[in-house]
């Protein structure tokens, strides 16, 4: 079966496996948004 995929013709996506995906996106735009943040708050300090 490919990635993704369960059953016996693998014609079932496996639930679990894309959660685990879309959990793993979540978390990668969670630290970006945060960083950014930070870089801003940073910005503010120094310049003012």
């Amino acid at each position: 079966c490919d990635e993704g995929y369960i059953g016996a013709r693998c014609e079932r996506v496996d639930l679990f496996y894309l959660r685990g995906d879309r959990g793993q996106i979540l978390v990668i735009c969670m630290i970006a948004v945060m960083v950014v943040f930070i870089i801003l708050v940073i910005g503010v300090c120094t310049c003012c």
